[in-house]
């Protein structure tokens, strides 16, 4: 069973100060949980996850990961900066398909993660969009891959 994202965000607003790390606290002061971001699991089905950002009158301030299912931060990290938003919005990422990749989309982009090369953080995940001829991925920065690169075994 999956939780709301409402169910997201009342974790964080609970759940911050327990955390127990002093710089966290600190920025989880003031502010407010905005709205969660749900995020699908490619490589490990059942943990999926909610990236809810954490706002004060610059912007987002912190990110936090909660477990989408037992509803439990499993993270929490301050940004060096304010970010105006965490990821593109759908149709921004349906646009930098059709422009990038010149290719009509099928479906509804979904966000989603695996640890890959284009996007080692959970953090950070990928827009996930359906085409025709299989699916393309959008980085929160905008940038568009074909495919997920996995991480080499290291030595």
């Amino acid at each position: 069973m999956t939780i709301s994202p409402e169910e997201a965000a009342q974790a964080v607003e609970r759940g911050l100060h327990k955390i127990g790390n002093p710089e966290v606290g600190a920025v989880s002061a003031s502010g407010h949980a905005g709205e969660p971001l749900f995020v699908t699991r490619l490589d490990e089905p059942n943990r999926d996850y909610y990236l809810v950002p954490w706002r004060d009158h610059r912007g987002i301030i912190l990110v936090a990961m909660v477990d989408a299912s037992r509803g439990e931060i499993l993270s929490a990290a301050v940004l060096p900066n304010p970010h105006l938003t965490l990821a593109m919005t759908p149709d921004e990422v349906r646009r930098a398909v059709e422009i990038r990749l010149g290719r009509s989309i099928l479906g509804e982009p979904r966000l989603v993660w695996r640890p890959c090369q284009e996007s080692p953080s959970p953090v950070q995940p990928l827009y996930q969009v359906p085409l025709q001829e299989g699916d393309a991925f959008v980085g929160v920065d905008g940038s568009v891959y074909r495919s997920l690169t996995p991480f080499g075994r290291g030595g």
